[in-house]
């Protein structure tokens, strides 16, 4: 504190303080969901529920009384299908004019990263990849033998790339990881052969580490086969960073259940997984149940593409 003269007399005091903030960069994987472009004529609705962070920027559509419970920003403003009627509820408030343009270099910089310290696979069309915990087994065609590798030292920097290809996933992740495919002039998709979870869930177990992302130049997709004919879950979050999140055959394939996903969805254009019928159900493809990982707040895979921003992680005075 220090004292000093100021006008007719008056002595003023002045007050010094040192407030201590960290920050660290801010990634995609924050969001419960994030969009581009919301499809045109796609409404959240009655019943649906986000648990996390959502930005989009385009316009927020709603109809009826959808709930978020994290904060929404939106860059274009919020449309209500049904005017006053609608009533969406913004539990963690809202920001119209909110602008968060999606990393056009993501998956680039993820493909640095697997060339200093991690693993890329070129010159395949396709690569199978099937994680079991520790280990992961991998093949170049549906009908050939797998070679197993332990990821440790396959891939130490936790991040795998498929470069002009196309991934196929499913398994079992143990440990943190990020998974980049590319597109040059083929490929650049993910297709989820069947469930990929983590070995720990944080659901049950707030402690595990275990972190999974995924960072697709094109689209995420849910293969229509029998392995995903009734429900499927899938744990991380995935990216695609100019297409969509989506399911194989939505609209002619049978109703399969669930997509039960832990994470987020960060997507250039909105991806269809079901189809409405008359009655309000889904009569093909998924139903949605969705949950936010709390631990995206402040965790990323290893080198998810970043926001450009900055978070606050904690403040000391």
């Amino acid at each position: 504190i220090s004292t000093f003269q100021g006008f007719n007399g008056y002595s003023l005091n002045t007050y010094h303080d040192t407030v201590i903030v960290t920050f660290q960069p801010s990634r995609f994987s924050r969001y419960a969901y994030f969009s581009s472009n919301e499809g045109g004529t796609i409404y959240w609705a009655t019943g649906d529920t986000v648990k996390g962070p959502l930005q989009t920027q385009d316009y927020l559509r709603v109809s009826g009384n959808p709930v978020f419970l994290g904060f929404v920003g939106t860059k274009l403003g919020v449309v209500k299908k049904n005017g006053s009627s609608d009533h969406p509820q913004f539990l963690g408030g809202l920001l119209v004019g909110s602008d968060v343009p999606i990393n056009s270099a993501g998956v680039s910089s993820v493909e640095t990263f697997a060339l200093a310290n991690g693993f890329e696979f070129t010159g395949h069309d396709t690569v199978y990849l099937n994680f079991q915990g520790d280990s992961l087994k991998y093949r170049y065609a549906w009908n050939t033998k797998d070679t197993t590798k332990k990821i440790s030292t396959m891939v130490p920097n936790g991040v795998l790339f498929v470069k002009n290809g196309t991934a196929r996933i499913k398994g079992t992740i143990k440990g943190q990881l990020t998974l980049g495919c590319s597109y040059v002039t083929k490929g650049g998709s993910v297709y989820l052969d069947s469930s990929i979870t983590y070995n720990t869930n944080p659901i049950s177990n707030p402690s595990s580490t275990d972190i999974f992302g995924v960072v697709a130049q094109n689209n995420f997709v849910i293969e229509d086969n029998k392995a995903n004919s009734n429900n499927v879950a899938i744990q991380g979050s995935i990216y695609c960073q100019t297409g969509s999140f989506t399911a194989d055959n939505y609209s002619t394939r049978p109703y399969c259940g669930y997509i039960n996903l832990l994470g987020g969805i960060v997507q250039a254009v909105r991806g269809p997984v079901g189809i409405i019928g008359s009655s309000g159900t889904i009569t093909n493809g998924f139903s949605k149940n969705y949950s936010y990982d709390r631990r995206f707040m402040f965790s990323a895979p290893p080198n998810f593409p970043n926001t450009g921003a900055y978070n606050v992680i904690s403040w000391y005075e």
